[in-house]
């Protein structure tokens, strides 16, 4: 009797046989790339088949449920963080829609890619990310069913559509399948997304998770977390076989330099906020974001994976590894980060609670001099979270908050306020958090295969797609005024009783409008002025 490693390689070396060339008609481009790739097979080092690949799927399965059953009977949610289950809304109402998106891509490879054996490891992460779509969505569910608010679970692919976190997990998504072919469903995918941050999305998360009284998120996102060295592995081969042809290489350059930073935008804008802001616990040996970063990031991809390309002459963004680091170091960018999601609760699907003299203290020792410059915007989101009689809420209370513009490409609040960057486009101006950002989409107009294709503000931004609206009027048509029609989703605190929940009769009565008409409406000196007005910066007391 054969081995099953024998069985497995001869299964495999038919895989080449099943491919052919129609004769009969052209081959369609239905997927657009402007990558060229050599007439030749290349190997799958992974060698899956079907025949194996289905029970082990099938036993994960089994465990995430049984883990699921056995935290429920453990009375899980009588133990775990509030706090922290709060932020989980924002995370699973993007990533089952980010799961599917990455199962529409693979089939934009294989229309993309002529690799027989490639086609095969595609066709494998298509199932996977359908399983993975459907634990997430599930595990929404389960929380829906069982944690003590469920609002913000119940209506998650909702909030995926209307929020503006929601708009950043679904231009990341969607940047997979809206532009090249390769660009979107295997650089940015697969060669840097997962590549270079699963580890915080599914490692580092679950264990804030269980740190903080959760094992079935654990249970859920480690399961999934197994399955990316198959689509790590898709990547590396795809980018082996782009290498080989000289006129790819510009394209690898500007695609790894797009991919790295819209990445580095979406998921540590999100992820360091939920891991550091998030957790209840602030136990002793809880890492930074900016350590995790370091290892699994900077160590682990940028040094180990991305640096080794050089040798083929390829031009690797080290410029975008300082300035990142920098951003998290020197500029404070997540602790801004924080401030303008917190100021912005009400526009989103979660309890964003104010932080207490434990969280202070864990900030200050992570990084010296956090309290002299956030402390009195936290004292004072903490102060105003409960409505009161002729009581503004936080965000609109006078303590020297301004809420922010908002970046065309990443759709990220400029959190860095002196890097505010603006350029005009077929008569209408656009707002950058960075050059990185306003250099995406400049080089977008200008590409015949645009690396990706970004939609109108009005179909993105929040505060373009309600403009002219009152705020009434936004918070119902997004979804974020509860069945009684008037108590809010989100909330600025930790309170379950009805008597200390934000409603809309606690709100004032203004019309919100866009940022972006109103700039290019301005004079180029009044526009300048706006500008240089917004790069002071902000002072909270």
């Amino acid at each position: 009797m054969a081995s099953p490693a024998a069985f497995v390689n001869k299964v495999h070396e038919r895989i080449p046989l099943l491919d052919w060339d129609p004769q009969y008609a052209e081959r369609p481009e239905r997927y657009p790339t402007a990558y060229r790739f050599p007439k030749k097979s290349s190997k799958d080092p992974m060698k899956q088949i079907l025949h194996s690949y289905f029970p082990m799927q099938a036993e994960k399965d089994t465990r995430v449920f049984g883990g699921l059953d056995a935290a429920l009977r453990g009375n899980m949610f009588q133990k775990l963080s509030p706090r922290y289950t709060e932020y989980l809304k924002p995370f699973l109402s993007v990533f089952p829609f980010i799961e599917l998106q990455a199962a529409h891509a693979m089939s934009n490879l294989i229309d993309a890619v002529d690799a027989p054996e490639l086609h095969n490891g595609y066709a494998h992460q298509m199932i996977d990310e359908f399983r993975h779509a459907n634990i997430q969505q599930n595990l929404a569910r389960y929380y829906m069913e069982h944690y003590v608010d469920p609002w913000g679970f119940n209506n998650n692919n909702l909030m995926n559509v209307t929020t503006p976190v929601g708009a950043i997990g679904r231009q990341f998504a969607e940047a997979f399948t809206a532009g090249d072919a390769v660009t979107g469903s295997s650089i940015f995918l697969q060669v840097v997304g997962e590549t270079a941050f699963t580890n915080v999305l599914f490692v580092a998360n679950p264990s804030e998770a269980a740190a903080n009284g959760d094992i079935a998120l654990p249970s859920v996102f480690l399961s999934v977390q197994s399955d990316e060295a198959r689509h790590i592995n898709n990547g590396f081969a795809t980018l082996a076989l782009a290498l080989e042809n000289p006129d790819n290489h510009r394209l690898i350059e500007r695609d790894l330099r797009y991919a790295f930073w819209i990445l580095h935008t979406a998921v540590d804008g999100i992820m360091s906020v939920i891991l550091e802001y998030g957790d209840e616990s602030r136990r002793p040996d809880k890492p930074a974001y900016y350590e995790l970063w370091k290892r699994w990031v900077y160590d682990d991809y940028y040094r180990t994976y991305l640096l080794p390309l050089e040798k083929y002459g390829i031009r690797i963004p080290s410029d975008l590894i300082q300035e990142i680091w920098e951003r998290f170091m020197v500029k404070d960018w997540h602790h801004k980060m924080a401030i303008e999601l917190s100021a912005m609760w009400m526009f989103n699907s979660w309890r964003f609670e104010p932080l207490n003299e434990r969280d202070f203290e864990w900030f200050e020792k992570k990084y010296p001099g956090w309290y002299s410059k956030y402390g009195n915007y936290w004292e004072n989101y903490r102060r105003l979270s409960v409505p009161g009689p002729g009581q503004s809420p936080p965000c609109l209370a006078g303590i020297g908050h301004v809420l922010p513009y908002t970046c065309y490409t990443c759709l990220e609040p400029v959190a860095i306020r002196e890097e505010l960057q603006i350029a005009e486009h077929n008569g209408r101006v656009y707002t950058y958090c960075s050059d990185t950002c306003r250099w995406v989409h400049e080089t977008t107009l200008n590409d015949p295969v645009p690396m990706v294709r970004l939609a109108p503000p009005e179909a993105r931004m929040f505060t373009e797609t309600h403009a002219g609206q009152s705020l009434e009027e936004a918070l119902r048509s997004s979804g974020l005024v509860r069945s009684d029609g008037q108590t809010l989703v989100a909330q600025p605190h930790l309170l379950f009783d009805d008597k200390y929940m934000w409603r809309l009769e606690h709100l004032p009565n203004i019309e919100l409008s866009s940022q972006l008409d109103a700039l290019t409406r301005m004079t180029p000196e009044e526009r300048a002025r706006a500008v240089d007005e917004y790069r002071k910066g902000i002072t909270f007391h």
